[in-house]
């Protein structure tokens, strides 16, 4: 419930004395009856303590000799992990905390300490307070949290649409190389070119603004053709991976009420019940040549819609993501800064085609002048990741965690002289990886951890690992880091109040970058994107993710796991 100080203390005495009815149970016993498992790292019903010394010393004489308590500076050793004694002494409570060095270290207990004087202090001027009332944070750790590490100052230009982008990054650098794949190449002029000329196509075809395009391609040069074309005509991609079971395929066109799909010959069988218009890109009648033209209207607008995305429906019915154009762009933008991305990279896509990462992969290199390197239908070996990586002078990589991992437990290592950048996303990281990748590999190679949901608008956090790392850092996996510049991110308990220090919460994350919501779901929609009290905008916003987080001292996230497990 919701109880009251001095409901809550009531409630703890009468529980205390039904306890002491019974204390002539052996302990064993007890232990006997409830610990069925039994350990010798800790003790076996509990782990942390309060005791409350509250019956008086008093004076202690033996004739004409006084006996006083001896101060012993302490007990160097913890009998449990945690432990709290409080003594009354001349009105005052004063006590003293002990804890595993190995656990918990002094500044964390010193925070912890503050934050019980301040939750005593309110509540003994108030006892008629409601627990949940009480701002656990003084005002100078609120503060650190909310301005100091949850917002990124840094600002960063509005992107406007997609196509845009790309068409003025073809007009500086036209004849330079767009993309690669295992049958050829073509410059941007070439790319722009077979856009423009899908897109008339499409919109003859009645596509324009909000209008869903199904594209069902793998990792070939139609595929990045197919996006520019889409997003050229005024259309929304959407993205249906020709991995994926006919049956999911079936559902995705549905609930997105495609319009349109662009596929090829060898995949049009997995959409026998599909009513719409298909354009096969691999059919020279569905796809006449047509002479160069300007670009085609398209009454697009920044707040348009861009795609489509949906996520994996691992825990019920996947959802569709609606992302605008504004928010990809401006992503985009802002992370090809952060990174560095310049025209002499070379850049890998090797996502599968319908993650939304995906998008960031195919659309990041081609706005920064880089080069995109496809490496074909079929995914690397991770055997063979350094050898290909090297032959194709790979600078940029973005890798999913298992494929990294397994690239790394292959063993066939060396030198990637070329790689100075490899981003880690998608799933938790491990600590023992890392170590691993830098002692099998020779690369000069930022390493770092992305993280982002589909609905923030892919990579929102990321944390670069150093050299050194993980030194100081004992945990299991690697923190997902700090928000992107533009990004803001909150650790918040179930009444969306910041927590403290090390304290578990649910991540939110909030921007102007934020995804539109589900299409055709607005009840979800309003369910998971809810009002920003922090940003002191009108109608900003904030997802909450449903990941468990807690800040580090230092002002990284740590990633726990989902809420809802």
């Amino acid at each position: 419930g919701d109880p009251s100080f001095r409901e809550l203390v009531g409630r703890v005495r009468e529980g205390a004395l039904g306890a002491y009815g019974h204390q002539e149970v052996p302990f064993e016993r007890v232990v006997e009856e409830v610990a069925r498992e039994r350990s010798l790292a800790y003790t076996p019903l509990f782990q942390t303590t309060f005791a409350l010394q509250n019956a008086g010393r008093g004076e202690l004489r033996m004739g004409e000799l006084a006996v006083e308590p001896l101060d012993q500076g302490g007990n160097p050793f913890a009998k449990f992990d945690l432990g709290l004694e409080l003594s009354e002494e001349e009105g005052c409570l004063r006590g003293t905390i002990a804890y595993r060095a190995e656990l918990w270290d002094g500044a964390t207990i010193e925070r912890m300490a503050g934050h019980l004087t301040r939750l005593l202090a309110v509540l003994a001027s108030d006892p008629e307070r409601r627990i949940h009332e009480v701002a656990f944070l003084p005002e100078e750790e609120r503060f650190q949290v909310l301005e100091g590490w949850s917002a990124s100052r840094t600002p960063v230009p509005a992107g406007g649409c997609l196509h845009d982008l790309f068409a003025a990054r073809a007009a500086r650098t036209p004849d330079a190389v767009a993309l690669v794949h295992p049958g050829g190449g073509l410059t941007y002029a070439e790319l722009e070119r077979a856009a423009h000329r899908l897109a008339r196509r499409l919109q003859r075809l009645g596509v324009g603004p909000e209008t869903r395009v199904g594209v069902c391609l793998g990792r070939t040069p139609e595929l990045v053709v197919a996006l520019l074309g889409v997003l050229g005509s005024g259309g929304v991609y959407v993205p249906l991976d020709p991995a994926h079971p006919a049956g999911r395929l079936t559902f995705l066109l549905a609930d997105a009420r495609v319009s349109v799909l662009l596929t090829t010959s060898r995949l049009i069988d997995r959409f026998p019940e599909y009513q719409g218009v298909v354009l096969r890109l691999d059919d020279a009648e569905d796809l006449p040549g047509e002479e160069a033209a300007p670009a085609p209207r398209t009454g697009v607008a920044p707040e348009s819609l861009a795609y489509i995305v949906y996520t994996s429906g691992s825990t019920g019915r996947p959802k569709g993501v609606g992302v605008e154009h504004h928010s990809a762009a401006t992503h985009l933008v802002g992370l090809a800064a952060v990174l560095g991305i310049t025209g002499t990279d070379r850049v890998l896509y090797f996502a599968a085609v319908g993650f939304d990462v995906s998008l960031e992969q195919l659309l990041l290199p081609l706005l920064s002048g880089a080069t995109l390197v496809l490496a074909g239908e079929d995914l690397w070996s991770p055997a063979e990741f350094a050898l290909r990586a090297r032959e194709l002078g790979i600078t940029v990589a973005n890798l999913p965690p298992a494929y990294w991992q397994e690239v790394i437990e292959a063993g066939v290592g060396g030198a990637l002289p070329e790689l100075r950048l490899l981003l880690v996303g998608a799933d938790a990281m491990p600590s023992a990886a890392v170590r691993r990748w830098r002692a099998r590999f020779e690369t000069p190679a930022r390493l770092l951890n992305a993280y982002g949901p589909t609905e923030a608008v892919i990579t929102a956090t990321t944390f670069e690992l150093s050299a050194e790392y993980p030194g100081g850092y004992a945990g299991a996996t690697v923190p997902i880091g700090c928000p992107l510049p533009g990004r803001a991110a909150y650790v918040l308990d179930s009444r969306g109040r910041p927590v403290p220090v090390g304290v578990p919460g649910e991540l939110h994350l909030g921007s102007a970058l934020l995804a539109r919501g589900y299409p055709g779901r607005p009840e979800l929609t309003a369910e998971r994107f809810v009002p920003d009290p922090f940003s002191g905008e009108g109608g900003a916003r904030l997802y909450r993710t449903g990941d468990r987080v807690r800040w580090l001292p230092g002002g990284t996230l740590e990633f726990l796991g989902r809420m809802d497990h």
